[in-house]
């Protein structure tokens, strides 16, 4: 008996991951946050098979799941997450009466919307659909999930390097990070790729180092997009040593072709990275830059500049 193309399981009482086991063997993580006047999905998937018509049956036992509309998040941009996008929000056409928004960060709306290139989907054989995005969150952005709680929320955090539209997602009520692929064991984070920045990358773990120990740092758990749902946050030290021997050239380092590119390979005993060029030369002086934006943004910290709440579903209904 073949396997199911989704695989539901139960995180929390209102948050759900999706494993989608499809045949480019990417096996993303969907996850999915059942709020007060809408429900959170956290990308999309390969698109094997309709992941709208899997969330209207019922595979997964919560009738709360089919009673609201859906707020499509994408973490970035490659194919194994915004494969099933267009069934929300096609790039032609109105969108799905049941998708409140479609929403992906705007730190690099170009690169976002360059489809298809930017997604990969040609260096696997896969075919993604265009998509419109409705809404662009900004770094800081907070979406609202239940009124009246500042802890039921979701911060949006930008995190570029990987892609360079990477975002992550902190929900502080349930002590849960979304990380898409910025972070993943067991399987290469991949900064090999034509619009990856390893610099860029060094800078985001930084501040997200910072931002997570701010918080109740020994209880958060990362939402990996791939390999794990339930990674400790504390398990960041050991990436970010990691990164700091290899721009040390104190990690092993063996070299590889990926997708006809040679790149170096860094390993730990939980993360691999593959950094395609010359690593950052002065470390210290990327590490005070870093610091320094780190403490700026802190001491410039604003109200949200949009927010999801009970009387913007209303509307959109």
């Amino acid at each position: 008996m073949p396997e199911p193309t989704f695989t539901p399981g139960q995180l929390q009482p209102n948050v759900w991951k999706v494993v989608e086991n499809d045949k480019f063997m990417q096996q993303p993580i969907m996850y999915i946050i059942l709020a007060a006047d809408f429900n959170v999905l956290i990308d999309t998937g390969v698109n094997t098979a309709n992941y709208l018509e899997f969330l209207l049956s019922d595979a997964v036992p919560d009738s709360r799941l089919r009673e609201k509309q859906f707020l499509v998040i994408n973490t970035h941009n490659h194919f194994d997450h915004i494969g099933g996008n267009y069934l929300f929000s096609p790039k032609q056409g109105r969108k799905d009466k049941r998708c409140l928004d479609l929403c992906a960060g705007d730190a690099n709306p170009t690169y976002t919307l360059n489809f298809p290139e930017t997604t990969l989907s040609a260096t696997r054989g896969a075919q993604s659909h265009a998509y419109a995005v409705t809404r662009w969150l900004a770094d800081g952005d907070v979406i609202q999930l239940y009124p009246d709680d500042p802890a039921e929320i979701l911060k949006v955090l930008h995190l570029p390097g990987h892609t360079p539209d990477s975002i992550g997602l902190y929900y502080p009520k349930a002590h849960l990070f979304f990380a898409g692929d910025f972070v993943h064991p067991y399987s290469a984070i991949l900064l090999n790729l034509p619009y990856s920045n390893f610099n860029q990358y060094v800078e985001s773990l930084y501040m997200l180092l910072q931002f997570l120990k701010a918080q109740v740092f020994e209880k958060i758990r990362i939402c990996c997009g791939h390999n794990d749902s339930n990674l400790p946050a504390g398990d960041l030290v050991e990436l970010w040593a990691l990164v700091e021997n290899a721009m040390h050239k104190t990690a092993e380092c063996k070299s590889k072709i990926v997708f006809g590119m040679p790149c170096n390979v860094y390993s730990s005993d939980k993360f691999e990275l593959l950094v395609n060029g010359a690593l950052v030369k002065n470390i210290e002086k990327l590490l005070l830059k870093v610091a320094s934006k780190f403490e700026r943004r802190a001491s410039t910290s604003s109200p949200p500049s949009s927010a999801y709440c009970s009387s913007t579903a209303a509307a959109a209904e």
